[in-house]
């Protein structure tokens, strides 16, 4: 019996060490001083292997004023991050709808879940399926 959990432990620890999350990254250059939109994040985007501490895929979207030239920016990011980066990133959206901006967030746990849908398709998709299923429950 005893051989049975060895076994089944050693088999459960070589599955999860062969496995790694990858996720899709496109994150705006660093010098860019205009909008980085979704067309833009789609072409630039490549498949990233998460680090170990990095268990979601996250897209986020963002529409904030800029004062400079009177025009509202819309951002895309998508990037490999931890459960507490994406808390984090989840509070950010939050201060910039507060602000009178717009963001929206997607953090996913599958591999490359954070393919090149609009991410607020995505949550849109995600409250429609849930709506229904309450219904027809």
């Amino acid at each position: 019996m005893q051989g049975i959990y060895i076994t089944l432990f050693l088999l459960l620890a070589l599955i999860d060490a062969g496995y790694s999350l990858e996720c899709y990254r496109c994150v705006e250059p660093a010098l860019s001083h205009g909008p980085y939109s979704f067309a833009q994040c789609r072409q630039d985007q490549v498949k990233q292997t998460c680090l170990g501490n990095e268990t979601k895929c996250l897209t986020r979207r963002y529409k904030t004023y800029n004062s400079l030239n009177n025009e509202f920016e819309e951002r895309y990011r998508k990037k490999c991050l931890s459960p507490e980066e994406c808390d984090q990133e989840a509070i950010l959206c939050e201060e910039i709808n507060a602000l009178g901006g717009e963001c929206d967030i997607s953090c996913c746990n599958t591999t490359l879940c954070n393919s090149a849908t609009d991410v607020s398709f995505t949550l849109h998709f995600k409250v429609v399926s849930i709506m229904f299923t309450m219904i027809h429950l």
